[in-house]
């Protein structure tokens, strides 16, 4: 099953990509002392559970991030925020981190992920299900607005990372408009998921 969500979330994520805006990641050494970083449980316990097979143990224990994801759509008369996103980092074949804070459960998913590479970024909301079938239209994003700041520049495998994010933009989904937002900070560590 954890492979399942790994490919489904991994082809979303390399699908759409006329619809994304790279831009340079802002840089602030000291953002993991950041008093949110700060107020959750030590960090370092968190790599000790990352070995569990388990990867939705692993969201049950452990907050890797503050991040609050809201959309609105009808014009405002449907709007819903959530806050329970975890962050997962990877390197996937490719010299382009894939940071990805989303909240799946083994049927459904939603999130944000973004693309980092030498110094640059884009950002982009993400859905998926177990039950999409093959004619599934591709989503139509629309960056609004985006900001990305991270505590350094270049990362490898086995690092820790630090960041902060926000995103405004619009995404058009099965001939629905919606506006989505995202605001907070995030943490992990960066693995290689498949090699």
């Amino acid at each position: 099953m954890k492979n399942l969500i790994l490919v489904l979330v991994i082809a979303t994520f390399f699908s759409c990509s006329e619809n994304i805006q790279w831009k340079p990641a802002e840089i602030d050494k000291t953002i993991s002392k950041v008093r949110v970083h700060m107020d959750t449980l030590v960090f370092e316990e968190m790599n000790q559970l990352e070995n569990s097979p388990n990867i939705f143990e692993k969201d049950s224990v452990y907050k890797t991030s503050n991040m609050s994801y809201c959309r609105i759509f009808d014009q405002e008369s449907n709007f819903y925020c959530l806050d329970n996103y975890q962050c997962r980092t990877f390197f996937n074949k490719s010299d382009t981190l894939q940071i990805i804070i989303g909240n799946d459960n083994g049927y459904s998913g939603d999130g944000i992920q973004i693309g980092y590479k030498k110094g640059n970024y884009y950002i982009k909301p993400y859905t998926w299900t177990h039950v999409e079938g093959p004619d599934k239209a591709e989503p139509i994003i629309k960056v609004l607005e985006q900001r990305l700041i991270l505590d350094k520049k270049d990362y490898k495998e086995g690092d820790s990372l630090y960041g902060q994010i926000y995103f405004h933009g619009t995404v058009t989904e099965n001939g629905e408009t919606g506006e989505h937002f995202a605001k907070g900070y995030f943490r992990a560590k960066i693995k290689s998921w498949i090699k």
